[in-house]
Parts: structure tokens; sequence; C-alpha cells
């Protein structure tokens, strides 16, 4: 996983669904950005299963999102140290980058790699249960009137706008954000695609 947030939330996030990452002798490795490859190549080389839980970040729509492109990163480094696995071919890159989220998602998940749609903190906001959580915590915060108002807009159902989220949690701390969710998450379901990557690995240990 990319960062801290996620690494402080991820073993809560196990046991809402069942699973004690400890007993399991599972770890969560936080790579402190998206550097996937050396650790995508020593469990690869070693056999032993993982998932890369990582973001999909969209750009301006003129640009690739970078999730897009790391995630092929990923796997061509997968395929350097296991041969036997099939490489992307040049039609399928081709492919990859003319569609959709929606659309290219479910091949990276048959290759270990698990995506949000946009980042980790919005995955959050449009999960039932965190969505109420995280707005607890952002109103504790004592923000001024405009983003208070923001805040109870999103409460009463308006979608949540991700820019203005995002510079909310980035004056709470991502760190401090994810310590405080973390004490409000026993027993929230978490983001679908942070389930399914922890239900993918559960499943192959």
């Amino acid at each position: 996983m990319e960062g801290d947030a996620e690494e402080v939330l991820l073993p809560s996030f196990a046991e809402s669904i069942g699973y004690n990452l400890d007993q399991l002798g599972i770890t969560v490795c936080n790579v402190a950005e998206v550097n996937f490859e050396p650790y995508v190549k020593l469990t690869a080389s070693l056999r032993i299963p993982f998932a890369v839980i990582t973001d999909w970040d969209p750009l301006d729509g003129t640009k690739q999102p970078l999730g897009k492109n790391r995630s092929i990163s990923i796997w061509d480094a997968y395929c350097s140290v296991r041969p036997e696995a099939p490489k992307f071919t040049p039609e399928n890159i081709t492919w990859l980058k003319a569609v959709t989220f929606d659309e290219c998602n479910p091949c990276f998940r048959d290759r270990s790699i698990f995506l949000n749609s946009l980042t980790f903190e919005i995955a959050i906001a449009n999960t039932p249960g965190l969505k109420e959580a995280l707005l607890d915590i952002l109103d504790e915060q004592g923000f001024g009137a405009l983003r208070s108002s923001r805040i109870k807009s999103w409460r009463s159902g308006q979608p949540v706008v991700p820019a203005q989220l995002l510079t909310m949690v980035s004056d709470v701390g991502k760190g401090r954000l994810a310590a405080k969710l973390k004490k409000k998450a026993p027993g929230l379901t978490p983001p679908e695609y942070i389930s399914a990557a922890i239900h993918y690995v559960t499943s192959n240990v």
C-alpha cells in the first residue's frame, strides 16, 4: 500500500470482515509512496501471495491516470521474475490505455492489483459508515463557516467534492486523520477494493 493512512487502518478493516492478519501471518507493507516494483519482484521471486493496494490517481483527462501506468509497470515487474506469467502485449497496453477505470479494473485485479477509482480518502468518503465517521472527525476540527457548510451538505447526501475534501484532509494530516478514524472504524465495512484485496490474500495463504 502507498502510505501511513492505509497502513494504520488496514488491520482494523481486516478484523471488521473477520480476519486477524497477524494470526494468518500476513504482513502489511507500507512502501511510502508508489515504488511497488522492488516489493513485487521480491514477493514474486519467493512465490509469496500478495496484493497491491493503490490509487487510480486520475489527472486532468488529457493524460493517463497515474494508477493505470503504475499498474502496468507493477505487472511488468512481476513478469520480469516470473517468466511463465503472461506479459502485457503491445495490443493489451493499447487497449488498457484506451479504456475507463471500470473496464480495466478487472484486468488489474486478476493480477493482484487492487485500485480505487480516485484516492484512498475519497474511497473512505464514498463508503457508508466510514463516510459518517470521516465527516464526524472533520466536524470536530472547528473549520470555518464555508467548510462546515460543505460537511453539512455531504451529510445530507450531496456528492462529496474530491478537491474540497482532500484540502480538509491535508490540513488535518493524513496520518492523524487515520489514527482518529481507526478509533471509529471497528466493525465498519472497508471500501470494496480493500475488502477484495484482503479476501484475495487470505484465500491464498
